[in-house]
């Protein structure tokens, strides 16, 4: 394809912000065969912010719309970068892909299981190209780290991780506020609007890591709790109670033998603790960075403070090893994952879905990735409702559906 690859951006909440900052930084870093023609979200102030940043970056103003089928039926688009609650996701993935169009969307990629099978049989139906916005593996961080255990293995394979992610109120407690009325209630405190909590909101990026790791997943034994309950005040004087978790311990078991454990909390007054340690047959890993919890490694955000201890007991540091990983990768292959040297994770994922576009080549996450990722997430659920060993795969087949099976009710997918 050699004209620019038309985007339309559906949806233009906080996500897709970060998705705007990233195709404007593509655009400085002089990749400009991409152009972003049209736009669709139900507020129309929200498209008028992302319209006035476009203008910043390029020289069309994208169209407005306020339904998605206009945008489809208007034929400016090539692909759509979709930001919307994920109890869309498989609404409007499947509209665009049945019409031809490409589609990139923000994690996770459907509400529940079945509804992300749903947008992978549609994939496999049309052909379209379709890729889950998941940006935590591509990282300089981790994508060194990936590379240590599964080329360079300098330490050895893996055999056992432990995320620590605890957080919360400082110590002395303060006074507990009362809560201020609001018109309706946030998505994300909406079970049926997010699919879960935040171990499935933000826990699906480590699910996802921990596959491009480890490998297969087999079975997840896990706990949770909501051990401090948020309601919400509503205009017109009802309180609604937030179904989310603050607390969350899963153990992993991967099919190489890999086992880990993985504790976060949102609540727990004091000190915060944050420690990622992954111990291998020669050496281990220790991060401590702010913030890794589900962005391992940095994520693509932010430096990570990553230290190797080698066989010999010397250290390395992470920035160290993703120097040697980057002139490790031969000059095609680090033009592909770091275009243009960009190493933002969320703008090297808008970047390869415009080239899959051009190229016609297939994205590094795709509707199986995406499935995958999302099974595990759900298996912590199922495991934590049933006080059981889950298996992922019983999960992907639907075999057990307890925890999503409401959900699946309240959006017609059973």
């Amino acid at each position: 394809m050699d004209k620019k690859v038309r985007i339309g951006l559906v949806g233009c909440g906080g996500i897709a912000g970060a998705h705007m900052e990233a195709y404007e930084m593509l655009h400085a870093k002089g990749c400009q065969h991409f152009e972003i023609t049209a736009l669709f979200d139900p507020l129309p102030e929200a498209m008028e912010r992302h319209a006035q940043r476009i203008q910043g970056f390029q020289e069309k103003t994208p169209r407005r719309f306020d339904n998605l089928d206009g945008l489809i039926a208007s034929g400016l688009v090539d692909g759509v970068d979709i930001c919307t609650p994920h109890a869309d996701h498989h609404v409007s993935a499947i509209r665009c892909l049945k019409a031809g169009v490409h589609v990139l969307i923000e994690k996770p990629m459907g509400i529940t299981v079945r509804a992300a099978k749903l947008i992978q049989e549609t994939v496999q139906q049309t052909g379209n190209i379709f890729s889950v916005a998941e940006n935590s593996r591509r990282g300089l961080g981790q994508r060194a780290i990936t590379w240590l255990f599964n080329q360079d293995k300098r330490i050895g394979d893996p055999r056992l991780f432990v995320i620590n992610y605890i957080t919360g109120p400082k110590l002395p407690l303060e006074p507990a506020k009362a809560p201020e009325p609001v018109a309706q209630l946030n998505w994300r405190n909406d079970k049926f609007q997010t699919g879960g909590g935040w171990t499935h909101d933000g826990g699906i990026h480590l699910m996802d890591s921990l596959l491009v790791y480890f490998g297969e997943i087999t079975s997840v034994f896990a706990e949770q709790k909501t051990q401090v309950p948020v309601f919400t005040l509503l205009a017109d004087g009802s309180r609604v109670k937030s179904e989310r978790e603050d607390v969350c311990i899963a153990t992993f078991r991967f099919k190489n033998g890999m086992i880990g454990n993985w504790t976060w909390s949102s609540v727990s007054p004091g000190m915060d603790y944050m420690r990622i340690a992954f111990y291998c047959e020669k050496g281990y890993v220790i991060d401590s960075t702010a913030g890794g919890w589900t962005h391992t490694f940095g994520g693509g955000f932010i430096p990570s403070d990553a230290l190797i201890t080698l066989p010999d007991g010397k250290t390395l540091l992470g920035r160290d090893l993703e120097m040697e990983y980057l002139l490790a990768l031969p000059d095609a292959e680090r033009e592909i994952l770091f275009p243009h040297g960009v190493l933002r994770s969320v703008a090297q994922e808008c970047h390869e879905f415009i080239d899959c576009i051009r190229s016609g080549r297939h994205p590094e996450v795709d509707a199986q990735a995406g499935v995958e990722a999302l099974a595990v997430s759900t298996a912590i659920y199922e495991s934590a409702l049933l006080n059981q060993v889950v298996a992922i795969e019983d999960i992907k087949s639907g075999k057990l559906d307890n925890f999503q099976h409401v959900i699946d009710q309240r959006w017609g997918l059973v």
